[in-house]
């Protein structure tokens, strides 16, 4: 329930917004992802999510994020501890 209500990592918040709505007709939520998925045959420097994330800055294009424990789970993420990604 809790990765429901406050997604830790930009890209889980996507995922969710992804999902469409149970009933027929209902307005989508959030905003759709912009630019094309990573290859992984060749990754981006730093976070792989970093050129289609909307919360991106500086050091996510050069550092992979480390993943740590954030509010009961865990996330790889520069900023998830000043983001608040709820609904």
């Amino acid at each position: 329930a809790a990765l429901f209500r406050r997604p830790r990592h930009p890209y889980t918040k996507a995922l969710l917004n992804a999902v469409l709505a149970p009933e027929p007709g209902a307005n989508a939520v959030g905003i759709p992802l912009a630019g094309e998925a990573s290859s992984i045959l060749a990754p981006p420097d730093g976070c792989p999510f970093h050129p289609r994330c909307q919360h991106s800055i500086g050091i996510c294009s050069e550092t992979i994020p480390i993943q740590a424990d954030l509010y009961g789970g865990t996330v790889a993420c520069h900023r998830a501890s000043e983001l608040d990604l709820s609904y």
